[in-house]
């Protein structure tokens, strides 16, 4: 029960840092214009990755469910090591489109609205598993 609520913690933890990141990084840029469209996908990707990762949890330890994903399975076994690794997949996805909207941004929109759906179907998934 206690690794749960580290866990949970670090999730909420997880969400709230990187909001307020960009959060304070887009009031000290006041004079560039805010594509608010582009920060909702943004943030609704992070959203789903803490849900999906939540509810990965939730399911695991009921002890009837394991995750079918071997890679994923190892690194759910250890609290931190998963924590890490959703960190920096937030960050890298996070940064990452933020680098390619400034190129492209219809591929932008493209690519980050194929990952918020696919993190939806994920959670999506998970809740629906009895």
């Amino acid at each position: 029960m206690r690794r749960k609520r580290h866990l949970i913690a670090a999730i909420i933890f997880l969400g709230i840092a990187l909001l307020l990141a960009t959060q304070i990084q887009c009031e000290t840029k006041a004079k560039i214009k805010i594509d608010w469209k582009f920060k909702t996908l943004q943030y609704s990707f992070i959203t789903l990755d803490c849900l999906d990762l939540y509810t990965t949890y939730k399911k695991i330890n009921t002890g009837r469910f394991r995750e079918s994903n071997p890679i994923a399975r190892w690194y759910l076994e250890k609290p931190i090591i998963t924590t890490c690794v959703s960190i920096g997949a937030n960050l890298g996805i996070y940064y990452g489109m933020k680098h390619v909207y400034k190129k492209n941004k219809t591929l932008a929109y493209i690519a980050l609205g194929i990952f918020v759906f696919t993190k939806s179907y994920a959670v999506i998934h998970n809740i629906g598993i009895k």
